[in-house]
């Protein structure tokens, strides 16, 4: 593994590659998309093209047809998000909101890949960003020519936190016959569906009691659980991977039922779209219980690990004694008690496969960030289901539990989007699927996802657009393993640019 000095290096199109190179460079974080967006706005009118930005803050670039003798052009949105997931490894220094992403170049399976040093590449959605403004540029300097079609690129903010770009899009924005969303993941799979979801923040209130006199014989001792794959809550959630919260959640309920302790805070997780990687809890135990519940937690390590064989190939749980801990507070043994059992109980992972393709995740749940505060406890949680049905029901079997506790709890920070009902024989499918076989004289899969894409809202803002979605081939996003194929760029550019003069 090697720090990549000169992206140009990769092949092509070269002008992928420096803006891929320029856009890693620029922070944009969501919600803080400012200088993304003036940069791609600067770029357009470099080149003499209109920009249009709504009131959500989306811009949009406006490639108009040169062909003017035709009654009709045809009009074809290419369509990104501008923000990325930004997480990143507690043994970096990096802030999102001023240092450029490091990036690495190494090589799997004789495939190169490209990754982001200790945090997330942002090849979520940074790769569509690259293929729009190489677009662009080409179409100016006339090396790609669309005569008789209005083509506008479109960039979106807040997609990963609620999508509320697409949501809140002027309407204006989305006149055209096709989309085509660069937000897939991929290089060998088109989608044509995506499941709809529902995040919410959970505040589950709390009473700290102090202790009266601190017991010599009283320890703190940290339990951390770290080195897990993580990923993304919904194109990775049927791996079987564990979630940091749920594994932790697990061995402080056995804990408790086991021994005599106090439990201090909790905190796990960075995103609710995100499985979570690590997790940590700061309990008080009898001093000389402390071997004894370090070769019970060992015993638990080892029967995770077994359980995650095959899958989770890295699982650590530690055990660490805490010198000069000042703070002695825990919860209530009551509110332990409970508490304990409601993050055991949370499901996680798929809950159903849907009907028509049975290999695909049709109703799931992920849960995560979690954190503890002085007089609330406080988690995220995911639902994603191809129906509202599905959605609806996940949600209030979550709620039902929570009301059995008796405990004062709220659901708020609520963000959703709507399911987009796969179609798998549409007009737009079956083009995609010939032109990728007459450039690469092989199938190509047409399949629906378990993650939202904002195509979602923009059929229900468009009824008649034909969507799909296309891109290069991404593991990992959502976490520090998020990494880039190099090859599936240049694959998928040649179908996109093919694909246009088919569409047109």
């Amino acid at each position: 593994m090697r720090i990549l000095q000169n992206l140009k290096e990769l092949g092509e199109p070269a002008e992928f590659w420096e803006y891929f190179d320029k856009i890693r460079k620029i922070p944009r974080a969501t919600c803080k998309e400012d200088q993304i967006r003036e940069f791609i706005k600067k770029e357009a009118e470099k080149f003499g093209f209109q920009t249009e930005i709504d009131e959500i803050k989306n811009i949009a670039v406006r490639i108009p047809s040169t062909n003017t003798s035709l009654n009709k052009q045809t009009k074809i949105i290419i369509q990104s998000h501008m923000d990325m997931v930004c997480v990143k490894d507690d043994t970096i220094e990096h802030d999102f909101s001023r240092d450029p992403l490091k990036l690495q170049l190494s090589e799997i399976d004789s495939e190169k890949w490209i990754t982001a040093k200790g945090t997330t590449l942002g090849a979520d959605n940074g790769v569509g960003i690259a293929y729009q403004l190489t677009l662009m540029k080409k179409i100016h300097e006339k090396e790609l020519n669309y005569g008789s079609t209005d083509i506008t690129l479109l960039f979106t903010v807040s997609e990963e936190w609620g999508g509320e770009g697409a949501i809140f899009i002027d309407r204006d924005l989305l006149k055209g016959d096709y989309l085509i969303n660069l937000d897939s993941e991929r290089e060998d799979v088109f989608t044509v569906g995506s499941a709809a979801f529902l995040v919410y923040r959970v505040g589950i209130k709390m009473k700290r009691i102090s202790f009266a006199d601190v017991d010599q014989f009283l320890l703190p001792v940290k339990i951390s659980v770290k080195g897990l794959i993580g990923g993304h809550s919904g194109c990775d959630i049927h791996e079987g991977r564990a979630n940091a919260i749920k594994l932790l959640s697990q061995l402080l309920w056995k804990l408790n039922k086991k021994y005599k302790i106090h439990l201090n805070s909790l905190k796990g997780g960075t995103w609710e779209t995100a499985i979570s990687k690590n997790s940590e809890a700061i309990i008080f135990i009898i001093n000389n219980s402390y071997s004894e519940i370090k070769d019970f937690v060992a015993k638990f390590l080892r029967d995770i690990q077994h359980h995650y064989e095959g899958i989770e190939e890295n699982i650590q749980i530690s055990l660490e004694e805490l010198k000069d801990f000042a703070d002695y507070t825990y919860f209530s043994k009551d509110y332990q008690n409970k508490i304990l059992s409601v993050l055991y109980l949370i499901s996680f992972g798929p809950n159903d496969y849907h009907s028509k393709r049975r290999n695909l995740v049709h109703t799931s749940n992920n849960i995560g960030p979690i954190r503890s505060m002085r007089s609330r406890i406080e988690f995220g949680i995911c639902y994603r289901s191809f129906s509202q049905y599905g959605l609806k029901s996940i949600h209030e079997k979550v709620d039902s539990l929570l009301e059995l506790t008796g405990l004062r709890y709220k659901f708020y920070n609520y963000e959703g989007g709507p399911e987009w009902a796969p179609n798998f024989d549409s007009g737009i499918s079956n083009l995609a699927e010939n032109t990728y076989k007459e450039i690469f004289g092989e199938e190509i899969n047409i399949e629906a996802i378990h993650a939202g894409l904002e195509c979602a809202d923009f059929k229900q803002h468009n009824p008649q657009l034909e969507l799909i979605s296309i891109g290069p081939t991404i593991l990992g996003a959502h976490s520090t393993d998020e990494r880039l194929k190099v090859s599936s760029v240049e694959k998928i550019w040649k179908f996109l640019v093919t694909f246009l003069n088919k569409l047109s």
